[in-house]
């Protein structure tokens, strides 16, 4: 193996081990746990840690992870979590493919730890974009060197980075295996090309990201075109037939991925989608094209960063300095090198012409936008999915012209599989025109050599334009927002690595062997390391023990909830991660049905953090929580609240003529009257200071009789002197007629503390509940959760009806109060007796609900759930039953009097007939492999047999046809 193929062999090898090799081994987590430390009830159980990755990245662990874990807890158990009923009022699950789990690239979410994981699913996408880019570009007979090299460059691209542990990646992932699954299909048209194309298209679709596919199969169709009318110079019926044999394989594709597909396009009709419209200005900034070299010029949200208007997420297109570079030597020796445009190497011909019109095109619809923008945007997929996910295609694109380029700088020469060493090479002298030879040299060196070397130097100009105009605009926005200083300040290292990488790609252009091995030598490790660094800074890792951490306060919940529902204020408990923790709440991560939506709002007009993402904010307090009619009618029985919540009268520090010294390990006391208690106030004397490593937690033990109840207050690294300090305390069943004596300790503190005191006994006073509709039931260091004693059962008896069908008028009537034993109807319905009855509930999984009613008169069963929408049904007593909207946005069903059983379930619409497809693809799919290996074993042993597997399977379009008219054949062997 000659020293470049071993090189090409270590690229891919360094990058994995340099990025996510610690997380492989278990010393990190690849997600961004430490986030939740920041967060109560985590931070005072666990101490925060600082976040090792980027925090626009939580959605990963409110929305992705949760999501993986409840579907595969669900698997464990022998059941398809079809759908879940524990955050956002409910909503489908396994049945689609957002969180991409029927993905071949998500099977370690199903085998390993949770936290180890994700670490192994990159390895997997490593795996198939790297070797996705390899495997095509060797198609194209580019060197091993420059095929690995842009494998790299794809996958530590900017979108693939910046999106990890999201589904998004997965399916971009897939993107070179699609090209190269297109590119057999173009050289060969074997049947078992289809049957890959379907695979691919399959495993995308199935990724859970369809805006990733859509945008994919936007470049692979004209590519598939232009490719086949070179390659078969244009005669139009193998043209056609090749082009229809990929088409099929696209449609094979949806056949594969039928069992999710359907039921997601159903579940799409009927989600309101119109916040994603697209508009011509909807784009990306065009200074953020400096993002191609300087990730940092706009932050990188580590620590909450972001110097911009835009997310990074959605803003970062990485491809690297010496990438770049490398890219622009491709495109600037183009028209020396025949070989892409009018003759030559067959195999790669017009591949980066096309590769050159497809970046420049999507630059104009991502960054620059306009009237071209607006015309695509009447495309399906254009239309209501942001244009700048195309990063995800301008990656790939970018990282085949790098192959280009460094196999330009290699000297290779056309038809030779590996290419010469560079010692061997013949190179032109340093300055003179780049680009691989013709096919006859000593015509070539006669042709006029202006136009070459006006493109050349056009190109270098056009390009040095275009930076001037991005940094010009970066310039002028970071000033405007006060940035730029810091954006200047990360240009310095993408500037110095552009100039290293064009000072490498002359020494590989000298005479001198060991200079231009020096030069091909420096490139790569110019690449990688910017990459690795890019990588690294965005996602280091976390500490696996911040990994969805059970605090007390999950623990109690736990116990509590049962059938209903729990919700919380600014972030505390993170409501969307209960569905990791199998608790339910009102509020959540994901697509959320309207109707719910308008409830939510209504209690919080804030609550909207994002279309698919709502939480409460700090408009909702405890002196507001316990009079809400509609949290009633969500069954939401239990809030939590971050411990500074607790609001007592006054927050002067109390009067003190003295202080009490309170040593680590001691205790001092205090006394309060007999009653009951939701917390007790002291004052910090002096100021505390935590002790290295830890942080401060004041404890109290309240004695009353008999009953000894313990409780803390989370403080952090430091209190200052003269703060009053609250501490919660779940008492309110404290009773006793004599005094309730309070002691009061610090851990954490680096020296003694002191307490005030007055008249020499420390001073402190008890904080008692008031008339809120609230039971303070559950306090430690991090939360303190209220029960809210109007809440109504999650599935409840209703004994009468009233019919509002003005939706808004349905809302208004809601949050205004409605009696707790009648049901709000969109239309007329039976009629309610008025009585009573019992209802148990015995099945409560999700996507299915099984009630027993005992009514004394007929009336409603109602389920303060989002199931308004197409796969439910009711049956009672076994007999089919209207699922009638109910409350707005819940559902109920009319039951009469006696004794009856009521079942809900949920069928993923289509999901049946979509399984079937499914099954028919796969037959497809492997007919067609058994049908390629039949035909060459046929033709291996036929009469006139060609020789050897490396001959194509002859489907009236493949070489073989072709040369039979003339045309050239399959060349050497590819991969």
């Amino acid at each position: 193996m000659r020293w470049l193929d071993r090189y090409a062999l270590a690229i891919p090898i360094a990058f994995v081990i340099a990025t996510i090799g610690p997380a492989l081994i278990g010393l990190r987590t690849l997600l961004s746990v430490n986030l939740l430390t920041g967060h109560m009830p985590w931070q005072a159980a666990q101490g925060w840690d600082a976040p090792g990755h980027q925090y626009c990245s939580t959605d990963t662990i409110d929305a992705v992870v949760p999501g993986i874990a409840y579907t595969r807890n669900a698997a464990y158990a022998g059941h398809l979590a079809n759908w879940q009923s524990l955050v956002s009022g409910g909503g489908p699950l396994a049945s689609v493919p957002d969180l991409g789990l029927l993905d071949p690239l998500s099977l370690p979410y199903y085998v390993l730890p949770l936290w180890l994981a994700p670490a192994f699913v990159k390895l997997l996408e490593f795996v198939v974009a790297i070797g996705g880019t390899y495997l095509f570009l060797r198609r194209l007979q580019r060197s091993r060197l420059a095929s690995s090299l842009a494998g790299v460059v794809f996958a530590s691209s900017g979108f693939m980075v910046m999106w990890t542990n999201w589904p998004q990646t997965r399916v971009a992932a897939l993107i070179p295996a699609l090209f190269w699954a297109l590119e057999r299909l173009i050289q060969r048209s074997r049947p078992s090309d289809v049957a890959l194309i379907g695979v691919v298209v399959a495993s995308m679709l199935l990724g859970g990201f369809p805006a990733v596919t859509g945008f994919a199969l936007y470049a692979a169709a004209p590519y598939l075109i232009v490719r086949l009318i070179i390659w078969h110079k244009r005669r139009l019926r193998p043209v056609v037939t090749s082009a229809a044999l990929g088409l099929g394989g696209v449609v094979l594709g949806g056949a594969l991925s039928a069992v999710q597909m359907l039921p997601f396009l159903v579940h799409l009709s009927n989600t309101d989608l119109g916040y994603r419209a697209q508009s011509s200005s909807t784009r990306l900034p065009f200074s953020g094209l400096l993002t191609l070299v300087d990730p940092s010029s706009n932050g990188l949200c580590i620590n909450a960063q972001i110097y911009g208007r835009f997310n990074p997420v959605e803003l970062i297109a990485f491809v690297g300095s010496a990438a770049t570079v490398l890219a622009v030597v491709a495109i600037s020796a183009m028209w020396r090198s025949r070989s892409d445009d009018a003759g030559g190497d067959k195999a790669a011909r017009g591949v980066r012409t096309f590769m050159l019109v497809a970046v420049a095109l999507m630059i104009v619809l991502g960054w620059i936008g306009g009237p071209v923008l607006g015309l695509f945007q009447h495309l399906p997929v254009f239309s209501n999915n942001f244009v700048g996910r195309l990063r995800s295609v301008l990656g790939f694109a970018v990282a085949v012209l790098v192959a280009f380029g460094l196999d330009t700088l290699l000297g290779r020469r056309r038809g030779v599989e590996a290419g010469p060493s560079v010692a061997e090479a013949t190179v032109p002298a340093a300055g003179e025109m780049v680009g691989e030879p013709d096919r006859d040299e000593a015509t070539r060196r006669h042709r006029p050599s202006l136009i070459p070397w006006l493109w050349f130097v056009g190109v270098w100009a056009a390009v040095a334009v275009l930076a001037a105009v991005v940094i010009t605009k970066a310039h002028r926005e970071g000033l405007a927002l006060h940035y730029w200083d810091k954006t200047r300040a990360t240009l310095l290292i993408p500037a110095l690595l552009v100039a290293a990488a064009m000072v490498a790609a002359l020494m590989a252009r000298t005479r001198v062997a060991w200079l231009s091995m020096a030069g091909i030598a420096v490139i790569p490790i110019l690449v990688l390391g910017q990459s690795v660094a890019f990588f690294r800074g965005v996602i280091p890792g976390d500490d696996p023990d911040d990994f969805y951490p059970k605090t007390g306060t999950h623990r109690f919940l736990d116990q509590v909830v049962g059938h209903d529902r729990y919700d919380a204020t600014r972030n505390t408990m993170f409501p969307a991660t209960s569905l990791y923790y199998g608790l339910r709440a009102a509020t959540g991560h994901q697509f959320i049905e309207p109707e719910w939506a308008s409830l939510l709002k209504a209690i919080d007009p804030k609550s909207r953090q994002s279309p698919t993402n709502y939480a409460f904010s700090g408009d909702i307090t405890p002196a507001t929580v316990g009079r809400s009619p509609i949290l009633d009618r969500m069954g939401v029985k239990y809030f939590v609240f971050d411990p500074s919540e607790l609001n007592p009268p006054g927050s002067a520090p109390l009067p003190s003529d003295g202080a009490r010294m309170v040593a680590p390990g001691t205790t001092a006391s205090c006394s309060v009257p007999a009653g009951a208690l939701r917390g007790v106030t002291f004052t910090v004397a002096s100021p505390l200071v935590a002790s290295q490593g830890h942080d401060i937690t004041a404890e109290i033990t309240v004695r009353s009789g008999e009953t000894i109840v313990r409780s803390a207050r989370y403080l952090a690294k430091a209190v200052a002197a003269g703060t009053a300090v609250t501490v919660a305390v779940a008492g309110e069943d404290l009773q006793a007629a004599t005094r309730s004596t309070v002691d009061i300790s610090f851990d954490g503190i680096s020296a003694a503390a002191s307490v005030g005191t007055m008249g020499g006994q420390v001073a402190c006073t008890p904080v008692r509940p008031v008339s809120d509709n609230l039971k303070l039931v559950y306090a430690d260091a991090g939360s303190i959760v209220y029960q809210r004693l109007t809440a109504l059962p999650r599935i409840r008896w209703a004994s009468s009806a009233t019919v509002i069908p003005d939706p808004n008028a349905r809302v208004a009537a809601l949050h205004a109060g409605v009696p707790a034993g009648e049901v709000v109807l969109d239309s007329p319905g039976p009629a309610g007796s008025g009585q009573t009855a019992d209802v148990s509930t015995s099945n409560d999984s999700g996507d299915r609900v099984t009630a027993t009613v005992n009514a004394r008169g007929a009336g409603y069963l109602v389920v303060a759930d989002a199931l308004q929408t197409t796969g439910w049904s009711a049956t009672v007593d076994g007999k089919s039953a209207p699922l009638v909207p109910a409350d707005h946005a819940m559902v109920a069903v009319a039951v009469g009097a006696g004794t009856h059983i009521v079942r809900l379930s949920y069928q993923a619409p289509h999901q049946k007939l979509g399984l079937g497809i499914t099954g028919i693809g796969i037959v497809v799919v492997v007919a067609l492999f058994a049908l390629d290996w039949w035909l060459r074993r046929g033709r291996r042993r036929g009469p006139g047999a060609s020789s050897g597997y490396g001959e194509p399977i002859e489907l009236g379009v493949g070489p073989v046809a072709q040369d039979q008219q003339g045309s050239p054949g399959a060349g050497s062997s590819q991969q």
